[in-house]
């Protein structure tokens, strides 16, 4: 079946690029183990490129992923509630929850390939010989 719009062609062309990229770079630098190395790049792979396990198991750590940067938002919005309910100067209250936004985002954000890179079994070593 042709592909028909605008999107399908962009996801093809980016599925092509993926599988393409992936058999280039997938012996550079084998000891570093970056998660991108270490989840297969799932996270960030075309739908087209994985299997059904992936796509679940991709699914799961995002879903984790978003709950973890939820909850860890939630604490600066409290904090900002409570704070901004007290009487006086507050004049780093909004510096500091600004700064606990951030690091809640970038954990919850590296939260999913940190999960696919714990649960991914070592790769066979003569897949990396070639």
């Amino acid at each position: 079946m042709p592909e028909t719009n605008l999107i399908e062609r962009y996801q093809g062309f980016r599925t092509r690029r993926f599988l393409q990229n992936e058999r280039r770079y997938r012996t550079w630098l084998p000891r570093w183990r970056t998660l991108q190395i270490v989840s297969g790049r799932q996270g960030d792979a075309p739908r087209d490129a994985l299997d059904e396990w992936e796509i679940q198991q991709r699914n799961s750590a995002r879903s984790i992923g978003l709950t973890v940067t939820q909850l860890l938002t939630l604490v600066p919005a409290l904090y900002l509630i409570f704070v901004g309910a007290l009487d006086g100067d507050h004049g780093n209250v909004p510096y500091a929850a600004g700064l606990l936004v951030v690091t809640a985002l970038m954990v919850g954000g590296c939260t999913p390939a940190m999960i696919l890179g714990w649960t991914q079994p070592d790769p066979d070593p003569d897949d990396l010989a070639s």
